[in-house]
């Protein structure tokens, strides 16, 4: 991960026509789907579920790709294929770092007071 900043607001507003308060709608729609998300993939992981892996990280990909979260865009297709192709380990990598990835765009979420969840955090991936 190159730093912190996930969000391209510029993008992002251009593909909402700048309309502002869908954005924030959309940071509100991620702050309160992701969590739950992230649960839900921490116990596919743990079930070694990799159908249920793939189909969660498509979901988490779907939210991020409203803030053209560019990073997390790519490594989520990477896990994408780490799913078809079985390697357990470099999923479990993988995912970890997505989780990172992710409580860093909530961040900028919450930073940007787009959300009046702060303080939601993610479920870790182990």
């Amino acid at each position: 991960m190159k730093n912190r900043n996930q969000i391209d607001e510029v993008k992002a507003l251009a593909n909402l026509a700048g309309d502002r308060k869908l954005l924030t709608e959309l940071a509100q729609i991620l702050s309160e789907d992701l969590p739950p998300l992230m649960r839900r993939l921490s116990f596919a992981m743990d079930q070694e579920d990799r159908i249920l892996t793939r189909l969660l990280i498509h979901k988490i990909k779907n939210l991020a790709a409203a803030f053209f979260a560019t990073e997390i865009g790519v490594l989520a297709n990477q896990i994408e294929l780490d799913c078809a192709q079985g390697d357990y380990d470099l999923l479990k990598k993988n995912v970890r770092q997505l989780s990172k990835m992710l409580e860093y765009l909530l961040s900028e979420v919450y930073d940007r007071s787009w959300s009046d969840l702060k303080g939601v955090s993610l479920c870790q991936i182990k």
